[in-house]
């Protein structure tokens, strides 16, 4: 007979909230913002930072972090060169 699995929600949200798991994610974001260094076309290094944030998935709030290019033109940079992407894959993280 096949074991029979039951989710429990709120233990799963509990566990995504633990110091552990946090520090985790945290290292992550942190290792994506060491590898995502860019420069502007005029030679200027693009800061790159870290921020925590709470993200909501069916209506539960999980603890994440958001990497961003910190710079006027971040988001164009990101779009033609996707120096956040390649830095994201290159700390073995899957990117949708």
């Amino acid at each position: 007979m096949a074991a029979r699995i039951t989710w429990d929600s709120a233990a799963l949200a509990a566990m995504l909230h633990q110091s552990g798991v946090v520090s985790a994610t945290a290292a992550a974001a942190d290792g994506v913002a060491a590898r995502a260094g860019h420069t502007t076309s005029s030679g200027t290094e693009i800061p790159v930072t870290v921020s925590p944030i709470e993200l909501r998935v069916s209506g539960r709030a999980r603890p994440a972090f958001a990497v961003r290019l910190a710079h006027p033109a971040g988001a164009a940079v990101e779009a033609k060169h996707g120096p956040l992407h390649k830095a994201a894959r290159a700390a073995g993280l899957r990117v949708k």
